[in-house]
């Protein structure tokens, strides 16, 4: 294997992903405590950086789930009075959910400590960050462009990743 020459590539990017994933297995489990699953911590979060609300279908694009689910989401965040629903004054076909100050005083103490849990892993995080910038960020913009399977659907499409 040493002599595979991207072996260390992948050796750099599996320390940056062990990192990364440490970091939010933390904030997940820190969510969890608080009583809300990771993709309702994930709605309350983009709700709490738009103060003006925010339509459900664009809801649904940040969290990269259907408009269906989002509703569903929406109603149970409603229902636990964390969100509120409301006509968009400049545009009344249109819906916006806000974050209300309940929701806004639920989720401030989970963030407060999965930012400390942050800060305290910050510099492990950074340190495998730099390394597999460094690792394979000259060789990476050099590389040309590869159609690739993408394994979910079975089907080959150019995701404009380099391989």
């Amino acid at each position: 294997m040493d002599n595979d020459p991207a072996f260390n590539d992948y050796l750099a990017f599996g320390a940056f992903h062990d990192q990364l994933q440490r970091v939010m297995s933390a904030t997940q489990s820190r969510a969890h405590e608080a009583g809300l699953e990771p993709l309702t911590f994930r709605t309350l979060l983009i709700l709490r950086r738009k103060p003006t609300g925010i339509a459900v279908g664009k809801l649904a694009q940040l969290l990269g789930i259907d408009r269906n689910a989002t509703v569903d989401l929406v109603d149970g965040l409603v229902r636990r009075r964390f969100a509120d629903r409301r006509r968009d004054l400049a545009d009344r076909r249109r819906v916006l959910v806000t974050l209300t100050p309940s929701g806004a005083a639920w989720i401030q103490p989970v963030t407060q400590d999965a930012l400390r849990d942050v800060a305290a892993s910050g510099p492990d995080l950074m340190r495998a960050l730099r390394l597999v910038i460094a690792q394979v960020g000259g060789a990476a913009a050099a590389a040309p462009l590869v159609a690739r399977g993408n394994v979910v659907d079975s089907r080959w499409v150019s995701h404009g990743a380099h391989v």
